[in-house]
Order: structure tokens, then C-alpha cells, then sequence
């Protein structure tokens, strides 16, 4: 029989039979993460809460202006972790962590971290050429750029595969997911 005094014997009683705790749970998702995933969250969840407090978005993000005529080139890289409002952090994040996490679990972190920046940096200076040739006074922020170029490895991997469209019934090769989805971010958001 088991008496009061076993009750409070610290953190390793009563393991046997008893359920995870919601701390465990969350815990052991987060020690799951690799580490290059937990930092880009945590350094864009950061960014996003500072600018509640300080205007630091309109430094960080990708501007085609002032990285042209003023040579601000921090914000080629900045702007990947820089999120204007909660929604599109949200929706940026926990779209682009699932298939970053598989990719850091299978090349590793210093990998991941080298493809992270230089596949950030190659789409933010397409970007900026683009703005700059158009003459478009557009801003850029966020891991979109990213998500769109693992959206596009993943699709050319299996080109002939169905894939649902957004969460809708419909079913598409694969080899044209991503110019039907970059089509419609354009129809009714105004880009990705």
C-alpha cells in the first residue's frame, strides 16, 4: 500500500503508469524540433513581438528602395524573419516548419542553415531585380519566399502526383501546383 510520504518523492515517482502532463507534451514537442527550426520560430516570434513595442518592421523588411539606392543590405536577410501582423507569422510559420524540419532532420542543421540563407537570399535579390526593373513599390517580409521554393522542390520531385488544391476538392498535377497557387495568392491577396 502506498502511504503519504510516496506521493512527493520528486520527478521521477510514479512514472510507471501515469499519463504526460500538458507541460511533458509541449516539451516534448519543442526538444523534438531540430535546432535551425526552433531558432527561425523563436527569432521570428521575437521580431514580431518587438515590433509591438519598437517600429523595428520597417528596418527589417525587404524593401526594394532602400537596398538599392541605399545599400541596406540587411534587410535581404532580416526580411525572412520579419512578420507584419500575427495572422500571416502564424501562417507562415507552422506552413514552412513542418517541411523544414524534414529537410533539417534528413541533411542536418549546418546544411539546413547554409540552403536557409542562400535560397532566402537568391528569391529576396529575384525580388528586388524584379522590383527594381518594374519599377513596383512593393515590400517583402516573411518566410513566403522560402515555403514557395520548398513548395516548388516538392512538387518537382514527383511532377506527375495529384496534390488537392488549397484544401479543396481538387486535384492537380503537382508540375503545376505552384503557378495555380501563385496565380490565386495574386488574384485574391495581391502576392505571395
Amino acid at each position: 500500500m502506498r502511504g503519504f510520504s510516496d506521493l512527493n518523492q520528486g520527478p521521477g515517482a510514479g512514472q510507471g503508469g501515469e499519463a504526460p502532463t500538458c507541460k511533458d507534451q509541449v516539451l516534448g514537442c519543442w526538444n523534438s524540433v531540430p535546432y535551425w527550426c526552433r531558432l527561425v520560430f523563436a527569432v521570428s516570434c521575437i521580431l514580431y513581438g518587438v515590433s509591438w513595442f519598437l517600429p523595428v518592421t520597417m528596418w527589417l523588411v525587404t524593401a526594394p528602395g532602400p537596398i538599392i539606392y541605399k545599400f541596406q543590405v540587411w534587410r535581404l536577410f532580416t526580411g525572412l524573419l520579419m512578420h507584419g501582423d500575427l495572422m500571416t507569422l502564424l501562417f507562415a510559420v507552422l506552413s514552412y516548419l513542418p517541411t523544414a524540419m524534414e529537410v533539417e532532420r534528413k541533411i542536418g542543421t549546418v546544411p539546413m542553415i547554409w540552403r536557409f540563407w542562400t535560397l532566402g537570399l537568391i528569391s529576396n535579390l529575384l525580388f528586388i531585380t524584379v522590383c527594381g526593373i518594374t519599377g513596383i513599390q512593393q515590400i517583402g517580409m516573411g518566410l513566403w519566399p522560402l515555403l514557395f521554393v520548398d513548395l516548388v522542390i516538392q512538387c518537382m520531385e514527383a511532377p506527375d502526383n495529384a496534390m488537392n488544391l488549397c484544401c479543396l476538392p481538387i486535384q492537380i498535377p503537382a508540375k503545376y501546383y505552384p503557378p495555380v497557387l501563385l496565380l490565386i495568392f495574386t488574384l485574391f491577396m495581391g502576392g505571395p
